[in-house]
């Protein structure tokens, strides 16, 4: 799963489920699985931040937990974020996967744009970049929801000092994910060619700056 502005790009449609290392392969060569189809929200359109969401159907089947989406996120619980988005001002990429400790905001701060989304703001040049549209906001161990989009400089990364980012919730969005996947809301494993975790490398608009490395 990713935001659907991401298929209106060059990007790279291969899913790599349980890799912290980008373009990793293993021992046979294996680098993840194709993807084969590509849907997004049949109400998006490029450029809104409406319904900026989407998923992507791999060439092949793997376990992954669908766990229940739950209701909406509640403000200064602590969650976490994660990409492969650009890390400094060059706009260059990390090796690993990045992740970083948040706190959304009050959902009043986002619902004038748009009910849909929930804000965080970044402090101390630490914020999303380039790269990073579609990443995961996962709090108390459950994917809550997607980069949408955020307020950062296009020409670099790291040179304010505060960030507004945007992300959509995906419990507004539980119907149409029961409708694509069927076994989006299960509470226990099932082998399904859908993931819910889904990070492609978009090179659209969004990721993370002085964060810590995964290894």
């Amino acid at each position: 799963m990713t935001t659907a502005q991401c298929f209106f790009n060059d990007v790279r449609e291969i899913v790599d489920p349980g890799s912290v290392m980008m373009f990793w392969k293993d021992k046979t060569g294996f680098d993840g699985w194709r993807a084969t189809n590509l849907i997004p929200h049949p109400a998006y359109r490029l450029g809104s931040v409406h319904c900026n969401i989407g998923l992507a159907k791999t060439s092949g089947v793997f376990p992954s937990v669908y766990k229940n989406l739950g209701g909406h996120l509640e403000h200064d619980k602590p969650c976490e974020i994660f990409g492969y988005g650009s890390y400094d001002r060059g706009f260059r990429l990390p090796l690993y996967l990045q992740r970083m400790k948040v706190a959304p905001e009050n959902r009043k701060t986002c619902n004038e744009v748009n009910e849909s989304l929930i804000c965080i703001t970044f402090k101390n040049k630490e914020m999303p970049c380039n790269g990073d549209s579609g990443a995961p906001l996962i709090c108390e161990g459950s994917v809550k929801g997607i980069l949408s989009d955020g307020y950062v400089s296009r020409e670099m990364c790291g040179i304010f000092r505060k960030s507004l980012t945007r992300y959509q919730i995906l419990a507004n969005y539980r119907l149409w994910l029961n409708e694509i996947t069927g076994v989006f809301v299960e509470s226990h494993y099932k082998s399904a060619s859908y993931h819910h975790i889904l990070i492609p490398l978009c090179l659209c608009f969004v990721f993370f700056n002085n964060i810590v490395k995964i290894h």
